[in-house]
Order: C-alpha cells, then structure tokens, then sequence
C-alpha cells in the first residue's frame, strides 16, 4: 500500500468519526446505523450494544427533547492493511434538555461531557464502516 492510498483510508475513517456525530445531532439513526457494519458492536461505558438492532435500541432511548452537539477533535486513524484501521478520537459533547422558543439559542453552559472513543474500521463494498465503537467517559457533569 502507498501513501496515498493509506492517506485516503485515514481521511475516510476521521470522515466517519465526524459524520457519526453529525448525525447523531439531528436524530438521523438511520444514517448513523449505515455507517456500522450489521455485526457492529458498540460498547458504552462498558455496557455491550451488538448488532444494528442494540445500537438502535441504544439510540431510540435518547431523549427528543434533547439539543446536542458533539464535537469531534484529536482524531488518530492507524491503518493497518486495505480492509482494516483503528482509530481514536476525543469528543466533547454540549447539551440542553427542554424546548426552546424558535429562534432561540441554547444557554451555553459547560460542556456535559468528554469522552474517548477507539475505533475499528472496516472496507466494505460501500466504504469504510464502523465494526466497533468504544465510548468511555472521560469527563463528566454531575447532574443537578
């Protein structure tokens, strides 16, 4: 493998990372499930979501009234042959409960949370997916 082709995998993975959080923001689950593979495992906080069918479960049991924006940075891709690539990455996540009039900013507060993932990626006939997800909190607001 040249470097070229290794650079186009580490952009296609980092690529993945941001558009995983881009969906999540607006509720779009279905484009987030698209980017895993049908055996993916997600595991949060330890706790084992495998299949597209526990992620979903996963996600369908985020609040709707919920504002969120996760924020993706030091994002690292290893390749480590055509059809596989590990990664890790930082994401910081701000977050509002309740609704808000239309028009209306979300009072800025200090993030909810830091966390880590560490990745696996994948080649498919449709691009790289996610096979696995770790997320571990790294930081974390007490609530109230």
């Amino acid at each position: 493998m040249d470097k070229r082709q290794r650079r186009e995998i580490e952009g296609e993975c980092r690529d993945l990372i941001v558009a995983f959080a881009n969906q999540l923001d607006v509720f779009d689950y279905d484009a987030v499930l698209a980017m895993c593979v049908a055996d993916c495992v997600f595991i949060r906080d330890g706790v084992r979501h495998a299949g597209r069918g526990g992620i979903r479960g996963l996600l369908d049991a985020r609040s709707r009234d919920r504002l969120t924006r996760h924020i993706t940075s030091n994002m690292a891709v290893e390749v480590i042959d055509e059809a596989h690539a590990a990664g890790h990455s930082y994401c910081q996540v701000f977050g509002h409960l309740g609704e808000l009039p239309n028009g209306v900013p979300a009072p800025l507060e200090v993030a909810d949370s830091l966390v880590e993932f560490d990745d696996e990626f994948v080649a498919t006939e449709d691009g790289w997916r996610f096979a696995r997800r770790r997320l571990t909190h790294i930081f974390k607001k007490e609530e109230g």
